[in-house]
């Protein structure tokens, strides 16, 4: 079905799309179909249609995430956004330290991973680094790793918003640094 009519699907395909502007952040699905009392089938189908539309002629898209929606500007007009904000901070506005990039990275590639693991990656001692990302939101600790009252770390959505990917399989390649014996992954804060 057409975007380019008056139809309730169409209709409802503008509403998200005004909603998700307007949140400027990513939006939870549930929330979405519970606030706009629709059945989910028709929320499927209207976001299909937003996403189908704004491919065809927009700067936008949505990233469509398992549980939530976003609006985004496409990546190749990040350079002129960024010419009009005259700043490299990233839309999260939390300064990530060099420390917390080797210890995300480390997470990102190798999740599950307990503290231990991530320490001797590091050569360092990481529980303020990790404490500071939990506290954050970008990572979370969950399950048992079977070492005692250890627990397995793992990036959450707020990383991955944070830094643009819709999942994990977008992180860039991993590199290895025999110098340093530590994961050098291009993130950029």
């Amino acid at each position: 079905m057409s975007d380019d009519d008056d139809s309730p699907l169409s209709y409802t395909a503008r509403v998200i799309e005004a909603v998700l502007f307007g949140a400027g952040r990513p939006v939870d699905k549930r929330y979405l179909v519970a606030v706009l009392k629709l059945p989910r089938g028709m929320f499927d189908e209207a976001v299909a249609v937003l996403k189908a539309r704004l491919e065809q002629s927009s700067a936008l898209f949505v990233i469509d995430r398992p549980n939530t929606l976003q609006l985004a500007s496409r990546p190749e007009y990040g350079t002129y956004i960024g010419m009009i904000l005259k700043s490299d901070v990233p839309v999260q506005n939390k300064a990530v330290s060099e420390a917390a990039l080797e210890v995300l990275s480390y997470i990102a590639y190798f999740q599950p991973c307990t503290k231990r693991a991530v320490d001797e990656a590091r050569y360092i001692d990481s529980e303020k680094t990790l404490s500071w990302l939990k506290d954050n939101g970008f990572i979370e600790t969950y399950g048992d790793s079977g070492q005692g009252s250890e627990s397995y770390y793992g990036t959450t959505e707020v990383f991955l918003v944070h830094f643009g990917l819709k999942s994990l399989s977008d992180l860039p390649p991993l590199d290895i640094d025999p110098a340093k014996g530590m994961v050098a992954a291009k993130l950029s804060a």
